[in-house]
Protein backbone atom coordinates (compact mmCIF):
# COMPACT_ATOMS: atom_id res chain seq x y z
CA UNK A 1 0.00 0.00 0.00
CA UNK A 2 1.16 3.45 -1.14
CA UNK A 3 1.64 5.85 2.17
CA UNK A 4 2.60 9.43 1.83
CA UNK A 5 4.64 11.90 3.89
CA UNK A 6 4.29 15.81 3.54
CA UNK A 7 6.87 17.76 5.38
CA UNK A 8 7.46 21.94 4.78
CA UNK A 9 10.63 23.19 3.14
CA UNK A 10 12.16 24.21 6.74
CA UNK A 11 12.05 20.26 8.51
CA UNK A 12 12.99 19.30 4.83
CA UNK A 13 16.03 21.47 5.05
CA UNK A 14 16.94 20.72 8.75
CA UNK A 15 16.99 17.13 8.32
CA UNK A 16 18.73 17.24 4.97
CA UNK A 17 16.21 15.87 3.05
CA UNK A 18 16.16 12.35 4.96
CA UNK A 19 12.94 10.86 6.91
CA UNK A 20 14.25 10.88 10.46
CA UNK A 21 12.73 10.12 13.63
CA UNK A 22 12.27 12.46 16.57
CA UNK A 23 13.50 9.74 19.01
CA UNK A 24 14.95 6.27 19.74
CA UNK A 25 11.93 4.38 21.68
CA UNK A 26 9.24 2.78 20.34
CA UNK A 27 8.06 2.42 24.02
CA UNK A 28 7.53 5.31 26.41
CA UNK A 29 5.60 5.65 29.60
CA UNK A 30 3.11 8.18 30.82
CA UNK A 31 4.22 10.00 33.81
CA UNK A 32 2.15 11.18 36.39
CA UNK A 33 0.80 14.38 36.29
CA UNK A 34 1.31 14.01 32.22
CA UNK A 35 -1.94 16.12 31.20
CA UNK A 36 -2.21 13.53 28.41
CA UNK A 37 -2.79 10.65 30.75
CA UNK A 38 -6.27 10.25 30.58
CA UNK A 39 -8.29 8.01 32.39
CA UNK A 40 -10.11 5.53 30.10
CA UNK A 41 -7.56 5.76 27.10
CA UNK A 42 -7.34 2.27 26.33
CA UNK A 43 -3.86 2.79 24.10
CA UNK A 44 -2.50 3.91 27.40
CA UNK A 45 -0.81 0.94 29.32
CA UNK A 46 0.93 0.46 32.90
CA UNK A 47 4.36 0.81 32.23
CA UNK A 48 6.67 1.20 28.65
CA UNK A 49 4.69 -0.05 25.77
CA UNK A 50 4.34 0.46 21.99
CA UNK A 51 0.61 1.28 22.63
CA UNK A 52 1.36 4.32 24.65
CA UNK A 53 4.23 5.66 22.52
CA UNK A 54 1.70 5.71 19.36
CA UNK A 55 -0.85 6.92 21.70
CA UNK A 56 1.52 9.85 23.02
CA UNK A 57 3.29 10.30 19.40
CA UNK A 58 -0.34 11.20 17.80
CA UNK A 59 -0.77 13.54 20.86
CA UNK A 60 2.32 15.73 20.05
CA UNK A 61 5.46 14.00 18.31
CA UNK A 62 7.68 16.73 19.53
CA UNK A 63 7.17 16.39 22.57
CA UNK A 64 6.56 12.87 23.01
CA UNK A 65 9.89 12.20 20.66
CA UNK A 66 9.55 8.26 19.86
CA UNK A 67 11.14 6.03 16.76
CA UNK A 68 7.81 6.38 14.61
CA UNK A 69 6.94 8.56 11.80
CA UNK A 70 3.90 9.89 10.90
CA UNK A 71 2.48 9.16 7.23
CA UNK A 72 -0.84 8.81 5.71
CA UNK A 73 -2.60 6.96 3.25
CA UNK A 74 -4.36 10.21 1.94
CA UNK A 75 -1.72 12.01 -0.61
CA UNK A 76 -3.93 15.27 -0.14
CA UNK A 77 -3.21 15.03 3.40
CA UNK A 78 0.35 14.62 2.60
CA UNK A 79 0.00 17.79 0.68
CA UNK A 80 -2.12 19.49 3.71
CA UNK A 81 1.15 18.75 5.89
CA UNK A 82 3.93 19.47 3.40
CA UNK A 83 2.19 23.22 3.25
CA UNK A 84 1.11 23.65 6.79
CA UNK A 85 -2.35 24.31 5.38
CA UNK A 86 -2.18 25.72 2.30
CA UNK A 87 0.51 28.68 3.54
CA UNK A 88 4.22 27.41 2.52
CA UNK A 89 6.09 25.74 0.12
CA UNK A 90 6.61 21.47 0.96
CA UNK A 91 7.47 17.97 -0.03
CA UNK A 92 5.72 15.02 -0.46
CA UNK A 93 7.62 11.65 -0.25
CA UNK A 94 6.10 8.03 -1.11
CA UNK A 95 6.92 4.71 0.07
CA UNK A 96 5.28 1.10 0.21
CA UNK A 97 4.43 -0.49 3.41
CA UNK A 98 5.31 -3.77 1.37
CA UNK A 99 8.89 -2.57 0.97
CA UNK A 100 9.07 -1.21 3.70
CA UNK A 101 8.09 -4.55 5.69
CA UNK A 102 10.01 -6.42 3.18
CA UNK A 103 13.18 -4.88 4.90
CA UNK A 104 11.99 -5.22 8.61
CA UNK A 105 10.72 -2.00 9.09
CA UNK A 106 7.30 -2.20 10.82
CA UNK A 107 4.76 0.22 8.77
CA UNK A 108 0.96 0.21 9.44
CA UNK A 109 0.83 0.54 13.33
CA UNK A 110 -2.38 2.56 14.24
CA UNK A 111 -2.23 5.34 16.67
CA UNK A 112 -4.86 3.52 19.05
CA UNK A 113 -7.32 6.05 19.83
CA UNK A 114 -6.84 9.06 17.55
CA UNK A 115 -7.37 12.83 18.41
CA UNK A 116 -7.37 13.54 14.30
CA UNK A 117 -8.61 10.60 12.63
CA UNK A 118 -9.48 12.08 9.55
CA UNK A 119 -6.02 12.51 8.74
CA UNK A 120 -5.59 8.51 8.28
CA UNK A 121 -2.08 8.22 9.91
CA UNK A 122 0.17 5.29 9.52
CA UNK A 123 3.04 4.74 11.96
CA UNK A 124 6.20 3.62 10.84
CA UNK A 125 8.40 2.69 13.34
CA UNK A 126 11.99 3.82 12.32
CA UNK A 127 13.43 2.08 15.27
CA UNK A 128 17.18 0.89 14.53
CA UNK A 129 17.65 3.31 11.68
CA UNK A 130 18.92 7.41 11.98
CA UNK A 131 16.78 7.47 8.55
CA UNK A 132 14.45 6.01 6.22
CA UNK A 133 17.03 4.68 3.61
CA UNK A 134 16.73 6.95 0.57
CA UNK A 135 16.28 3.02 -1.58
CA UNK A 136 12.47 2.96 -0.08
CA UNK A 137 11.70 6.39 -1.25
CA UNK A 138 9.52 5.84 -4.53
CA UNK A 139 9.05 9.35 -4.76
CA UNK A 140 9.61 12.80 -3.60
CA UNK A 141 7.75 15.82 -5.12
CA UNK A 142 7.61 19.68 -4.13
CA UNK A 143 4.56 20.87 -3.97
CA UNK A 144 3.91 25.04 -3.82
CA UNK A 145 1.55 26.60 -1.23
CA UNK A 146 -1.41 25.45 -2.83
CA UNK A 147 -0.59 21.63 -2.61
CA UNK A 148 -0.13 21.94 -6.23
CA UNK A 149 2.83 19.56 -7.81
CA UNK A 150 5.54 21.57 -9.08
CA UNK A 151 8.05 18.87 -9.29
CA UNK A 152 8.90 15.48 -9.02
CA UNK A 153 12.24 13.29 -8.33
CA UNK A 154 11.19 10.16 -8.57
CA UNK A 155 13.71 7.71 -7.37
Amino acid sequence: MLIYRGVNTILDAYCSGLIKPKGLRAELEVECGDANANFGVDSLELGSSPSTAQYLHNICSDTYQTSYVSFTTSEEEARRFATSGKMESGWVYVTDTEMLEAVGISAGAEPGERLNSDEAEVLVNLTDHEFLPAKLIIKKYGVDEGGVPINDQSC
